[in-house]
């Protein structure tokens, strides 16, 4: 959750609402990128270019997607690959829930 200003003072946002499309495409994809190849495999990493593949971003910006997302702190990346970190763990959970 996140605090916006309104127009009557505040107002409580759910963050996945301030995520772009693409964003919300990226993060889905790397959830279920998570659910098919358990932490015990050592395929739960993917390279950028899966957002390219799954025609979420244009060829060539897939990187720039993924460290967007690792940035707001939903990815998180060792050398050049990336994987879902807990705070996008627990958004998708929470909106698998509703």
């Amino acid at each position: 959750m996140s605090i916006k200003p309104h127009q009557q003072g505040w107002q409580l946002v759910n963050r996945m609402h301030d995520l772009t499309l693409r964003q919300r495409a990226g993060l889905a994809m790397a959830y279920e990128w998570h659910r098919a190849f358990p932490r015990s495999h050592d395929d739960y990493c993917f390279q950028p270019i899966q957002f390219e593949i799954h025609g979420i971003q244009e060829p060539g910006r897939g990187a720039a997607l993924a460290i967007e997302l690792q940035q707001m702190g939903l990815l998180q990346s060792h050398e050049g690959r990336f994987w879902i970190s807990q705070a996008g763990l627990n958004m998708m959970k929470m909106v698998e829930e509703v």
